[in-house]
């Protein structure tokens, strides 16, 4: 299908600030004008395995790259079958987002239910179906410019910590409406065009993945000593595979088979000091100081900019309590995303909660060495077999502390190893920030043409 950008003179004010100008033969009407009806959704109670069991649409089900409704893994709920009738989708109703929500994911995202699976759907969801000259494919798109523009914010109402979406102030936005036919042929068009769209982010979705599980693939075998570390004569470091008689069984199942002169040992045997941070709720008014959680440790960085403050005699308390990381300290995470590893490198005045870990080496250990272990698949593995709780995955200190490591004597095959593996893991960092760089300027390209067909700016030949 082909398409074009519209001559100004095609086109006229809407009086929408947001929306701006529109083609001369759409007419702007509000929302509410649209729908014929819209009905909260009803959670029902637990599956009974009887014949009122029944699948239910949940809003972990929002596909929020596609805007439509997985069907895959529904939950079951029960509710009595007379009851059921009133909460039946149809194919092509339309699903809000109307209560829950979060500072990065909003209430007010919408779906389209493109199934006739019998399901009904959730309290926190609205079921909104539109009038007979209204084709809901095209709304559903008129849907996602909305909240890509924030108009949805609008109609927040959070007063419980939850935040509720005014369906009745949501629906009081004036919005552009075109001919059915020209509402089918824009659907159509944006179905395709956000198919191809989503193909080739899912094909640099998985080169990322790819890219991000041969880094883990090398740290692994170098840090478990399935190859070694060798310098060239051009100063630079290489990597060949160890022969089997130079190896040894390592005694530990996730480790295998170790180099003959190496060790393995449990990390509190070879390490100084490990303190997890705050085991209180640190002072947050009048915050001065950064107090890091699990939250704010993304990637093997610590993210300052979003983290909480808390005021200085809080600080000094913990400061006093060996909550403060220092330039070479190694922080882990033990609640929520376990695993997760930060080396500080820098000097900075902060604390850190409970759900880090900070871990000091010794000067026969490195850190940095450490680091690497940690993150290899060996240990990974170890530390989740310890891991406790569902709503809230934890290990305890005790239990970190005696995972399993490999060691080394000698220091400068340590040194040998960091330097390979930063120049290394440098250069997967790089290529995999590439691909996330071209996935955001795709989806950025995808929602700006949505945009622009949705509103006339374009149209569809």
């Amino acid at each position: 299908m082909k398409y074009r950008y519209r001559e100004p003179h095609e086109m006229k004010d809407s009086g929408v600030e947001w929306l701006g100008m529109i083609p001369k033969d759409w007419e702007v009407k509000k929302i509410k004008r649209l729908v014929r009806e819209v009905k909260g959704g009803v959670w029902g109670e637990d599956a009974r395995k009887d014949s009122n069991d029944v699948p239910c649409i949940r809003i972990t089900n929002f596909n929020r790259t596609k805007n439509i409704i997985d069907i895959e893994d529904l939950t079951i709920r029960n509710l009595d079958y007379l009851k059921q009738k009133d909460f039946l989708l149809q194919n092509g109703d339309l699903l809000i987002e109307k209560s829950g929500g979060g500072e990065r994911q909003p209430v007010g995202f919408t779906c389209i239910y493109n199934s006739d699976l019998k399901a009904i759907y959730a309290n926190f969801i609205a079921r909104v179906r539109v009038k007979k000259n209204i084709y809901s494919p095209y709304i559903n798109f008129l849907f996602s410019v909305l909240y890509s523009k924030k108009i949805n914010l609008r109609a927040f109402n959070q007063t419980t910590g939850i935040q509720n979406l005014s369906i009745d102030k949501y629906f009081d936005e004036i919005v552009m409406i075109p001919l059915f036919s020209t509402q089918q042929k824009i659907a159509d068009f944006l179905d395709k065009k956000c198919e191809e769209f989503d193909s080739v982010i899912a094909k640099k979705e998985m080169l990322i993945n790819k890219l991000e599980e041969a880094k883990k693939s090398l740290i692994s075998e170098v840090v478990t000593g399935k190859v070694k570390v060798i310098e060239k004569e051009n100063g630079e470091y290489g990597i060949i595979r160890r022969e089997d008689h130079e190896m040894k069984d390592s005694g530990v199942e996730w480790l295998g088979m170790i180099p003959k002169e190496w060790q393995v040992s449990k990390m509190k045997n070879k390490l100084i000091k490990f303190t997890d941070g705050a085991h209180i709720s640190p002072e947050v008014e009048n915050g001065v100081y950064p107090f890091l959680s699990v939250k704010d440790l993304k990637n093997g960085f610590l993210d300052f900019k979003n983290c909480l403050k808390t005021s200085i005699e809080s600080y000094k308390y913990l400061k006093r309590n060996s909550c403060k990381p220092e330039r070479g300290d190694l922080l882990i995470s033990k609640d929520g995303t376990i695993g997760k590893t930060c080396l500080i490198d820098f000097d900075k005045e902060f604390v850190v909660a409970s759900s880090l870990v900070i871990i000091k080496s010794n000067k026969n250990f490195s850190i940095k060495f450490l680091d690497y272990i940690l993150q290899s698949e060996a240990s990974q593995k170890q530390i989740f077999q310890y891991v406790k709780g569902a709503a809230l995955p934890r290990i305890s200190l005790e239990l970190l502390k005696n995972i399993y490591i490999p060691f080394i004597n000698q220091q400068d095959e340590q040194i040998k190893i960091n330097n390979l593996l930063d120049k290394k893991c440098s250069q997967f960092d790089i290529a995999i920030e590439k691909q996330k760089e071209i996935i955001e300027k795709l989806k950025s390209a995808k929602q700006s043409l949505i945009s622009e067909v949705v509103t006339g700016k374009i149209e569809v030949l």
